[in-house]
């Protein structure tokens, strides 16, 4: 059932917490892969989409962006009979997009995805904001002929 589902990810996460360092990322990456295949068995569950958003930050937290990406764009389509993402949810998921965006060298989708972050950041949260538009400033400097290394790190 979906309690059940849900249980066992709200057990892991436990767990993953109580871990030590060094076994953190193996079990987050199990929290992942048993949070991917809870939204999957129980798409209508009105914690699907959050447990997708969980899923795409944490994805991109331990360095797999291309999945991070995909799953984000999952929470982000998420529709009736499903719950939709919240406001919330949405800016994470869009935060997910515009990083990966970002690093990808991708900095027109880039721009777009962090304007959408935007959107969705509430006024009265300077510290955030002041993120997200240092973050577009960045994405609007000039950059270099596209050449084979990596983006900078926005970390």
């Amino acid at each position: 059932s979906a309690d059940a589902g849900y249980a066992a990810l709200l057990a892991l996460a436990q767990q993953t917490q109580g871990a030590a360092p060094e076994q953190q990322p193996r079990l987050r990456r199990a929290g992942v892969e048993s949070g991917l295949r809870f939204a999957k068995a129980f798409a209508t569950d009105p914690r699907a989409t959050a447990v997708l958003v969980n899923a795409a930050d944490t994805q991109y937290q331990l360095g797999d962006a291309q999945a991070a990406a995909e799953t984000a764009k999952l929470a982000l389509a998420a529709k009736a009979p499903a719950t939709p993402a919240t406001a919330d949810q949405r800016r994470v998921a869009w935060t997910v997009l515009a990083l990966t965006s970002f690093e990808g060298a991708r900095f027109a989708d880039a721009e777009q995805h962090i304007t959408e972050v935007l959107a969705l950041t509430p006024a009265n949260t300077p510290d955030s904001a002041k993120k997200h538009v240092c973050m577009t400033d960045e994405m609007r400097r000039p950059r270099p002929a596209a050449s084979a290394t990596a983006a900078p790190s926005m970390a």
